[in-house]
């Protein structure tokens, strides 16, 4: 036994000793990091508590001492048709946005990577990602005023030009593409940035190659560029499909109404409006729940897909650690 421990004890010793070195040396960027990790601790970590709410019956005289019911709340969410509906909804919603939103963007970097006008390009990038910093309150505001059935500026010049006007906001057939197109509208600049960034990074002695072969531009960006950057793609559709039952709610919760709740009322929304007309938090727990763990299972999936198809992904799977120097 004691053989054992001194055989730790000189395992130990030396890899403790470097820590601490290492961690006197970055000092600053360790403390750069506190208000990080705090953050995390205070608004991530420390309300997962409440998850026991989702299995209890919930009353505010007991507090987290309410009657255990077991998983009577998620079979109660399961058997509600608002739910159900929502459910559908909020998947529908988010892989429509999943097959434009991520292809879109790599298109329009690629797009925006072969404009040699430098002056011409800053413009276009800058015109195109500043509509992420509106937010979604003053961009309903203005959607609202452009898109209203009978004076909305979109319907007036539709009338005008001898076309019906259309109920964009107010019409089920209608509204969830609003939705898609605005997003684009919106965020396609935004999330170009990091596609563009991984195109910078791209060996300039490829291209100087496939020019002394012939290639044009277009082959170039087929066969060099979009492989190149295939792995930045991955990891950003797996963290899309990670959170496609969390994302939505702002823009949804602004330009929705009752009328098209059919077509645009999703999980985050359902959430809301029970909160506000009749709170039961056991229920509204078990929903997050079921967000959560649809989340964490496609994130698992879409990761290990992407490690058959021999890219990287956005963690390391079992065996596949490399050593850490």
């Amino acid at each position: 036994m004691a053989n054992r421990v001194e055989a730790a004890d000189i395992v130990v010793a030396p890899l403790r000793q470097r820590f601490i070195k290492v961690l006197i040396k970055k000092r600053y960027l360790y403390l750069m990091m506190v208000p990080v990790l705090a953050w995390y601790v205070v608004f991530q970590y420390a309300p997962m508590y409440g998850i026991v709410l989702a299995f209890q019956d919930f009353r505010f005289s007991r507090g987290f001492a309410s009657p255990f019911v077991g998983f009577d709340n998620f079979i109660r969410l399961f058997t509600d048709k608002n739910f159900q509906l929502a459910f559908r909804n909020t998947v529908v919603i988010n892989v429509l946005r999943f097959l434009v939103g991520v292809p879109v963007p790599v298109l329009f970097a690629l797009l925006l990577n072969e404009v040699f006008h430098a002056g011409y390009k800053r413009v276009v990038q800058t015109v195109t990602y500043l509509p992420h910093f509106v937010s979604w309150v003053a961009l309903a505001g203005i959607l609202n005023t452009l898109l209203v059935r009978d004076t909305g500026a979109v319907n007036v010049l539709l009338q005008a030009l001898g076309f019906e006007q259309v109920g964009f906001l107010i019409d089920n057939r209608y509204f969830r593409w609003v939705l898609i197109a605005t997003e684009l509208w919106k965020e396609t600049g935004w999330t170009s940035i990091i596609y563009l960034a991984a195109i910078a990074g791209i060996d300039p002695a490829l291209y100087e190659c496939a020019q002394v072969e012939g290639a044009k531009r277009r082959q170039m960006a087929w066969y060099i560029t979009l492989p190149s950057i295939s792995n930045t793609v991955a990891i950003m559709a797996i963290i899309f499909l990670g959170h496609i039952l969390a994302i939505g709610f702002d823009q949804i919760f602004n330009l929705y109404n009752p009328v098209v709740y059919e077509t645009s009322d999703i999980l985050d929304t359902y959430i809301v409006r029970n909160l506000q007309q009749n709170p039961k938090f056991g229920l509204l727990s078990a929903a997050s729940i079921i967000k959560s763990v649809v989340g964490l299972g496609l994130l698992i999936a879409a990761n290990n897909a992407c490690k058959l198809f021999g890219m990287e992904g956005i963690y390391a799977s079992r065996g596949s650690v490399g050593t850490v120097r």
